[in-house]
């Protein structure tokens, strides 16, 4: 039995209804969109902060090829977690995921562990060159630069799977 004329409201309370859900509705659209453009700010920043920091040493020398010290195994490794967060950020920038974010943020906490078992071998062996390298200003900037863009990523990504995950 449909409501009686008297307690339906009128078309006017009607309209007036429809339009406070729109706007609720374009203003719901206007906070993903700002959040969405911030997360790729960050994710693209720290990944571009994370790759460079790596090369800064390199940089700094006026050399682009590593030196027999530099290819050791976990200098290896640390490139290619590098390379495999990048991917990973640019995979989910271009086509988002949960698996993806989740990733990032593993993968966002591998170059920092790398980066200290790469220095606890160094400490083990201080009488190399690269002992003196390590305790560059130089170098120890590149690090705490990559750390910093491994923590903006890993961060960013962790925000974006909860944020996902809630709603």
């Amino acid at each position: 039995m449909p409501p009686s004329p008297s307690r339906r409201p009128s078309e006017t309370e009607q309209l007036r209804q429809r339009l406070a859900r729109l706007e609720a509705r374009f203003h719901a659209h206007a906070y993903d969109a700002e959040r969405l453009r911030a997360a790729t700010a960050l994710l693209t920043g720290g990944t571009v902060v994370v790759f460079l920091s790596r090369a800064l040493p390199w940089a700094s020398d006026e050399s682009w090829v590593p030196s027999g010290d530099d290819a050791m195994l976990t200098s290896f490794l640390l490139w290619v977690a590098v390379a495999a967060l990048a991917a990973v950020v640019v995979r989910y920038l271009l086509r988002p995921s949960r698996f993806l974010l989740g990733a990032a943020v593993g993968l966002a906490c591998v170059p920092p562990a790398l980066m200290l078992v790469e220095w606890a071998m160094v400490a083990a062996a201080a009488d190399t060159a690269y002992a003196d390298d390590v305790a560059d200003p130089e170098t120890g900037r590149s690090v705490l630069l990559m750390v910093l863009g491994c923590a903006v990523v890993g961060g960013t990504a962790a925000w974006l799977l909860q944020e996902e995950r809630s709603s």
